[in-house]
């Protein structure tokens, strides 16, 4: 079990090294990233690609993180697979394939509640008001830390007076931490 302790400088972007890494390093061997005296983490291949992947969707890159999802699909676990790739589909406006990973998604793990949340989204997408309502419900309920969830419902919920305000009191708490 090698252990590879890397000297980073601050000028150097991590994500460069850590892409340049990822080529590198044996799928299950651990990297131990020196940042400076005393600061150090460990990151395995898998984390890095998955974070290469939520870098690409962060910086709008939408179809490249979707090719790296199907690249790496089997180094991923099933949950992150279906997670990436349905936001992925998402934002590149293929809703329905959206909805097919995230059917499968549940069908691994029925209480995700990011899955929820991305079915609420996705419905969104979809203008279907009742169903994304009801997704993002679903979400709070398996993790109640979800803000874009309780944001949804708060956008979409305009009749029921007590669920607006323990919505709002909600998103307050979360905004707050």
């Amino acid at each position: 079990w090698k252990r590879w302790i890397l000297e980073l400088s601050i000028l150097v972007p991590v994500k460069v090294i850590l892409s340049e890494i990822a080529e590198n390093v044996l799928w299950n061997s651990p990297v131990e990233l020196k940042l400076r005296p005393g600061l150090r983490f460990r990151i395995t291949k898998v984390e890095i690609i998955k974070k290469t992947i939520a870098n690409s969707i962060k910086n709008k890159d939408f179809k490249n993180a979707l090719s790296l999802c199907k690249k790496n699909s089997k180094q991923l676990t099933e949950k992150d697979f279906y997670y990436l790739t349905s936001v992925c589909f998402r934002y590149v406006n293929e809703p329905k394939k959206a909805l097919i990973n995230l059917d499968k998604l549940i069908q691994v793990d029925p209480n995700y509640g990011r899955a929820y949340q991305e079915i609420g989204h996705t419905n969104i997408l979809l203008k279907n008001k009742n169903k994304a309502l009801k997704a993002y419900l679903r979400a709070v309920r398996h993790n109640p830390s979800l803000q874009s969830s309780w944001l949804g419902i708060l956008a979409l919920e305009t009749k029921n007076e007590e669920l607006i305000k323990f919505v709002e009191q909600n998103v307050i708490y979360l905004k707050d931490l």
